[in-house]
């Protein structure tokens, strides 16, 4: 350092003063934080201040908050960026480097795996305690990993992780609840241990965020039941470091087994069983909102009529925005498809979509309605990735076909700016357009009753729901799951709504057909024939007769009312209730016991 000051000193200018002070500064700031101790120097210094909220820049080492360096990047190096790649970083990226300069990320810049998850992950307290523990960090991986080949593999690690992060908070938190989260340096590891299984426990539990004292109505429940697995995969991943270090603890891998079994036998009725018990007990009452179908009409609508007004043949901006937008909804609505399906349809999928007819198909012309042959020629067909990496089928109908040539149209995506992202439907960043805001922002352009109920899984629950009515068989029933890309029983149990014109009508023919003995005559007959109908009808004649003549008669009925004797006087405790006089309760005689004799 002693050349570079006098360096400095013999040239003038505040530019190499100030360098040189920014290292210093930098220099001390790392010692501080390496000893724990003393004070850290930077730029500007609020009233409110958190050690974990500053870091330095990357380029230049001066310390400032973390949630400015952005804009210090713009500001004093928009013209001596180290390199090219620099310009690309986005603010997560320069926060994630910031943090890695004084070794607050526990991992190696060289794995790309994790360091994926942590430039999309927004940062927090709760990113800063999941990338400085080296058991979480292991725990993203693991799922980046499990995920590979799926486009939204870092999302799903990142949802671990940081579910993960606010458990090891909680521990922290009932662990010392003097001492705060932030000096706190206990790590996972620590806490994987026998003598804190209570501990674990209870940090899962509050994970659920109970309403004040009452554990049993949790506000997430599924955080307690999802918790578990992902305790175990840390808990082996554990196990596993110990056994691969070069002289191993016997004792600490007794331990973890010992977490394990504790895990096995306790674990079930102290947190999963009461999380299952609420979640249950939440779907009973649960509304389920259903979109209107006549909201499903005017929006299908609406959107071909858009469709046909756009201006394909000169570009602008808007009118590639508008196509995109037009275009997602369309499929969503169409298909009935995950919204997350739509979002990540790539440029090469939609290249090699099916738009000519197989030799099977071609023998197949002859046998089929003239519908049924002009939906086969009209439509293109592309087969994407679903849910666990299963194939699933996109329609393409003929009335997007134009706009979707324009989006993927080379030259049209280079002057979007959309040339180097393989999404089909690219947004203005690195990532692709979100379905579920197209469809939201169409939905809102029309008159509709209910436009928040225009969703991509309303709408699966719309169409399970209404086949109920078209009595599809066996083979037809499949054919709609296997487009839909779940099995039968998920669309059965979880997607197929009660229909209350299926239970207050045909249902209830079945139940009056057993009550009135009719099984033997009506023998081989459906709900919907004729001749159910009539008998079924015979019989409730009177019984219809009588009803209608009984709802035209009725007269009103009083009100129960209740009467208090209170006064302001009167505590809560001593209220009186008396009941209305003129519903009296009837009399009960008293019995006399007698003693039994021979």
């Amino acid at each position: 350092m002693v050349p570079e000051i006098k360096e400095a000193l013999m040239k003038t200018g505040k530019r190499r003063f100030d360098e040189l002070r920014v290292k210093g500064d930098h220099m001390n700031n790392e010692q501080v934080l390496k000893e724990g101790k003393g004070e850290l120097i930077i730029s500007r210094r609020p009233k409110e201040f958190r050690v974990t909220d500053f870091g330095p820049c990357s380029i230049c080492f001066e310390w400032m908050k973390i949630d400015y360096l952005h804009k210090h990047h713009k500001r004093a190096h928009s013209e001596t960026y180290v390199s090219d790649s620099t310009k690309l970083q986005s603010k997560k990226v320069i926060q994630l480097n910031s943090d890695r300069e004084v070794g607050r990320v526990n991992i190696e810049k060289q794995r790309n795996v994790v360091n994926q998850v942590l430039e999309i992950m927004t940062r927090d307290e709760v990113k800063v305690v999941a990338q400085g523990d080296e058991l979480i960090c292991a725990l993203g991986e693991s799922w980046m990993r499990r995920n590979f080949g799926n486009k939204k593999a870092k999302y799903y690690a990142s949802q671990h992780m940081r579910l993960m992060a606010k458990f090891l908070m909680n521990l922290r938190e009932l662990d010392c609840p003097s001492l705060g989260n932030e000096v706190q340096a206990q790590s996972l590891w620590d806490f994987l241990v026998p003598s804190k299984y209570d501990l674990v426990v209870a940090a899962a539990v509050q994970l659920a965020y109970p309403y004040m004292d009452d554990v049993d109505d949790l506000r997430s429940p599924s955080n307690a039941i999802k918790i578990k697995y992902d305790i175990l995969k840390v808990i082996n991943e554990k196990w596993a470091r110990i056994q691969i270090r070069g002289n191993p603890d016997p004792e600490e891998a007794h331990k973890c087994d010992t977490f394990l079994r504790l895990m096995n036998i306790k674990w079930s009725e102290r947190v999963t069983k009461m999380a299952r018990t609420v979640l249950v007990q939440r779907s009973f009452n649960k509304e389920v909102e259903i979109p209107s179908p006549e909201d499903i009409k005017t929006l299908t609508e609406h959107i071909c009529q858009e469709l046909k007004r756009l201006n394909l043949e000169e570009y602008s901006d808007s009118a590639y925005r508008r196509a995109v937008q037009l275009s997602q909804a369309r499929l969503v609505l169409y298909n009935k498809r995950r919204s997350g399906e739509i979002d990540h349809i790539s440029v090469k999928q939609f290249a090699a979509r099916n738009t000519r007819l197989a030799d099977i198909d071609t023998s197949l012309l002859g046998d089929l309605s003239e519908l049924e042959q002009h939906l086969l020629r009209s439509q293109d067909l592309m087969t994407v990735r679903g849910k666990r990496g299963r194939p699933v089928p996109v329609l393409i109908p003929n009335d997007v076909k134009m706009a979707l040539e324009f989006i993927s149209n080379p030259e049209n995506r280079k002057a979007y700016g959309a040339n180097q992202v393989d999404w089909l439907f690219p947004s203005k960043g690195q990532c692709c357009a979100r379905s579920y805001d197209s469809v939201n922002q169409v939905s809102c352009e029309c008159q509709l009753k209910s436009p928040q109920r225009i969703t991509s899984v309303s709408m699966r629950k719309y169409t399970a729901t209404l086949t109920q009515m078209m009595n599809l068989s066996d083979s037809q029933l499949q054919w709609a799951c296997d487009h839909l890309g779940h099995t039968k029983a998920v669309h059965l149990n979880h997607y197929r709504q009660l229909s209350g014109y299926l239970e207050r009508v045909q249902i209830a023919k079945l139940m009056i057909v057993h009550d009135m003995n009719l099984t033997g005559e009506l023998k081989g007959k459906s709900l919907g024939d004729k001749e159910l109908n009539e008998a079924v009808l015979k019989k409730i004649q009177d019984e219809i007769t009588g009803s209608d003549a009984e709802i035209g008669n009725q007269e009103p009925v009083p009100p129960y009312t209740i009467n208090f004797n209170y006064d302001q006087t009167t505590s809560l405790e001593t209220i009186e209730i008396f009941e209305n006089e003129e519903l009296e309760k009837p009399s009960h005689k008293t019995k006399v016991r007698q003693r039994w004799k021979d």
